[in-house]
């Protein structure tokens, strides 16, 4: 449990929070659940125990941040971890999964240096709502990684659409009044799963082009993301699950160079069209996207600051994203910087912030 915890601590204390953030509902990662299947790997996971540690939630068996605080109840806790299935696959791996009175001791010293980190996050977001604050909540993943809704088993281990945030935060529907939904300007993705639109043209073709230009590599693994032309049916997808208030649209400057920018506005599959994303993996891996093409703009637009600064053919891409996936653009993003995000004049994000 010491070298994925300390971690996790190291991590806390460097952010210098400044009052309680970490909820005392939270699931502690432990070493315990450690030795991540090969499967893992084949699916795209970055292999840092996030699954087993939703398995172990799941098995009622996790420890809670909470939990830290009670040394004697630890005890208890970790021996039924370590003498229950986790421990046994610890054991059939050839590993020792170590004494209950030994990592009981080491997490009770983590869960200290947390405790003045860790406090009933509902109250906080309910008590900072009804004092009148906005709050801003921000998914990690997109909803194709969805347990639930993505495609599985291709996913992550959680829920990743905006309903997701009701239930991990302990937030009411009624309080969120408005859902922003955030898309690049092309498609990628890292690990396995169905990609209709992935450009597989080699070493010097569009795909790697794309994912040189977009930096796209893996936060966590630094593994190179697959790169691929909008998947507007996707998005639409997307949308249709969580209805999406404003769209904002990223690194369009990647784009800069095409000379032509497909956008996949439907699929094929086995002949006959299909409006939406299959659920069955074997299916969405036969599917043949069918694209329309629109002009490139060709000029750098990292120096644009307004909406009527972009290219007539940029604003032209923007507009007919808009219109497949089904929702407004609220702002597009040229650039890394702050200020080389372009929010859309008279749109959703323009008129939440009273600016339109």
């Amino acid at each position: 449990i010491s070298s994925a915890t300390e971690q996790m601590v190291s991590s806390t204390e460097e952010v210098a929070v400044t009052t309680s953030d970490l909820t005392d509902r939270a699931i502690a990662q432990a070493a315990l659940v450690r030795g991540v299947a090969d499967d893992a790997a084949k699916i795209g996971t970055t292999q840092r125990g996030i699954g087993p540690t939703y398995e172990a939630k799941a098995a009622r068996i996790g420890l809670r941040v909470g939990d830290l605080a009670d040394r004697v109840a630890l005890v208890q806790k970790i021996r039924r971890i370590v003498e229950g299935e986790p421990g046994r696959r610890l054991l059939a791996g050839g590993e020792n999964p170590g004494a209950p009175e030994e990592i009981a001791a080491a997490a009770y010293a983590h869960g200290q240096r947390l405790a003045p980190y860790i406090a009933d996050t509902t109250l906080l977001l309910n008590d900072w709502m009804d004092d009148g604050l906005s709050i801003l909540f921000e998914g990690a993943q997109g909803t194709l990684l969805d347990l639930d809704l993505g495609s599985y088993p291709f996913v992550t281990s959680s829920s990743t659409v905006a309903g997701g945030l009701c239930a991990g935060l302990g937030v009411s529907p009624r309080r969120v009044d408005m859902i922003a939904g955030v898309v690049k300007a092309y498609c990628s993705r890292v690990g396995g799963g169905p990609m209709p639109t992935e450009l597989l043209d080699g070493p010097a073709g569009l795909g790697e082009l794309l994912r040189a230009r977009g930096r796209e590599f893996g936060t966590v693994t630094g593994r190179p993301r697959r790169c691929g032309w909008f998947d507007g049916v996707a998005a639409a997808y997307a949308n249709r699950i969580n209805r999406f208030d404003a769209v904002c649209v990223m690194l369009l400057d990647v784009l800069d160079t095409f000379d032509e920018i497909p956008l996949c506005v439907g699929y094929r599959l086995d002949g006959r069209e299909v409006r939406s994303f299959p659920p069955c993996v074997a299916d969405a891996l036969r599917i043949e996207p069918i694209y329309e093409t629109l002009p490139g703009w060709k000029q750098d637009i990292t120096g644009a600051r307004r909406w009527d600064e972009l290219p007539a053919a940029a604003r032209g891409y923007v507009a007919r994203l808009g219109a497949v996936i089904g929702a407004e653009i609220g702002l597009v993003s040229v650039g890394p910087d702050r200020e080389q995000s372009i929010i859309k004049p008279g749109g959703p994000i323009a008129r939440r912030l009273g600016l339109a």
